[in-house]
């Protein structure tokens, strides 16, 4: 079984490094990311099994991420 791999993003450097740690501790390999620029690298980069996106990244919305990135895999 592969190990997951989460991408997590969000504007806010302690929540994201909160949540990247706490999924790190629990078996899970977790990448961070705070816009839509390092969400494409990390996707480009390999699998990518589920992805954490906060719905407001300051200038971003999470939402419109969201949308493109499900438009472009379809």
């Amino acid at each position: 079984m592969a190990i997951p791999r989460f991408l997590v993003v969000d504007d806010d450097a302690e929540l994201r490094q909160m949540l990247t740690e706490f999924l790190q501790r629990n078996g899970c390999i977790a990448l961070p990311a705070t816009n839509e620029t390092e969400i494409r690298r990390h996707l480009a980069a390999g699998r990518i099994d589920l992805i954490l996106l906060d719905v407001m990244l300051g200038d971003e919305s999470g939402v419109e991420i969201c949308n493109r990135l499900r438009v472009e895999q379809s």
